[in-house]
Parts: C-alpha cells; structure tokens; sequence
C-alpha cells in the first residue's frame, strides 16, 4: 500500500516542475496543482541524467580509443571521420550537455590529426569555433 503514496508524490513533483506550474506557484499552491500538466515535450537539460550522458558517450570514448590506438595509420581518418558523424548525433540529442560536446571535439581533433595537411587546420579551428560559442 506505500505504492500509491510514492507514485502520488512522484506525479505531483514532475508536475510542479514544468513551466505552467512555475507560473502558477507565483499566485498559490493549489492553483499550481489545479493548472499544471506534464508535457510529454517538456525535457530540460536538467531532466539529462549523468547516466543519460554517460550512455550515449560511452560508445564513443570506447571507438577513440580503438581507433586511435589499434588502427593502423592509414585506416585512422576514415574510421575517425566515421565516429564524428556519431559523435554529432549525440551533440544533437543531447545539445545542452558539455560531456557530448567535448567529446565531439576530441574526436574531430583527432579527425584532423589523422587527416594531417591544411585540411587538418580548418577542422581545429571548426572545433573551437564550436567550443568557444557554445561557453562564451
């Protein structure tokens, strides 16, 4: 029987959290709780958990490494221009967390690496163009 409260209790806390029942805490209490609904859309970066994150980069850290330490040389700058376009998924999922967008930069950085010559100068600068928007 300690299910219900719990649940109640989980369901009045998500929906106290959304924008309505901001709003509506600035009048009363009960005219939050009457007002507020839970949006299905309505995801924040504080609704991103470390484990979110960790899960989405996890594979990506784990393909650097095997790239970046077993491949062959010539093999690194498409395997690497390969784990960019994942990386960039991961940037678009989650846009607001600083881990996805790091991680993109160690890849393309070594991306460039691996490319060597001029191209390799304008992916660097891409990246921390990328960077310094996203923090300034």
């Amino acid at each position: 029987m300690k299910t219900i409260p719990l649940l109640l209790s989980v369901a009045i806390a998500l929906t106290l959290h959304t924008p309505s029942a901001q709003a509506a805490m600035q009048t009363s209490p009960q005219t939050a709780l009457q007002t507020a609904s839970v949006p299905a859309t309505d995801v924040t970066a504080t609704d991103v958990t470390a484990t979110d994150i960790m899960q989405a980069i996890k594979p990506l850290q784990d393909r650097w490494a095997q790239v970046n330490y077993t491949l062959a040389e010539d093999d690194r700058e498409q395997a690497f221009a390969d784990l960019l376009k994942q990386a960039d998924a991961v940037v678009q999922s989650y846009p607001q967390q600083a881990e996805a967008l790091i991680w993109r930069g160690i890849i393309k950085s070594s991306y460039a690496n691996a490319k060597g010559g001029l191209g390799a100068l304008s992916i660097a600068e891409g990246s921390k163009r990328t960077l310094n928007r996203r923090w300034h």
